[in-house]
């Protein structure tokens, strides 16, 4: 059974029992090779990983405030993809979600079905290309700011 709180374990219960246990295991834990500040040194630790974890969770939380922003920023930026020629653009958000397309009237009059999906292809990827380069940007800022490795 996991004990998350200290008391109601089976060991605590025989000791309760056994003094002779209960100080045999208090004695052996303070007397070590230091001098007897094993357990001071332990209780120095364990404060010491406190402000540890106290420290990287103050960190953790900038960074969730930071990549939600951030987020956010990108959600609300627009991305164009345009395909060779100009007729035909594509819209998508920082996020690459689709936002639209535009296609050039004067162009539809003329261009075959099989042209048409090649230029809004071309333009789809062009925009992809533009919102994931855009993306590791500003994302490579955020790590800078926060003294984070860099990603490749």
């Amino acid at each position: 059974m996991l004990n998350l709180f200290g008391f109601g374990n089976k060991e605590d219960e025989k000791n309760k029992t056994d003094p002779k246990k209960k100080d045999k295991d208090f004695s052996s834990s303070s007397s070590s090779s230091d001098g007897g500040g094993g357990a001071q040194n332990s209780q120095s630790q364990s404060m010491g990983d406190t402000a540890s974890t106290m420290e990287n969770f103050k960190t953790q939380q900038v960074v969730g405030k930071r990549t939600s922003s951030l987020l956010e920023e990108l959600s609300s930026t627009t991305i164009t993809g345009i395909a060779p020629g100009g007729k035909v653009k594509v819209f998508v958000s920082g996020q690459q979600r689709p936002k639209g397309i535009e296609i050039d009237d004067s162009y539809l009059g003329v261009v075959t079905p099989e042209d048409l999906v090649a230029d809004i292809t071309a333009a789809m990827q062009d925009a992809h290309f533009k919102s994931t380069e855009h993306m590791n940007k500003k994302m490579q800022i955020l790590y800078s700011e926060l003294g984070l490795p860099a990603t490749s």
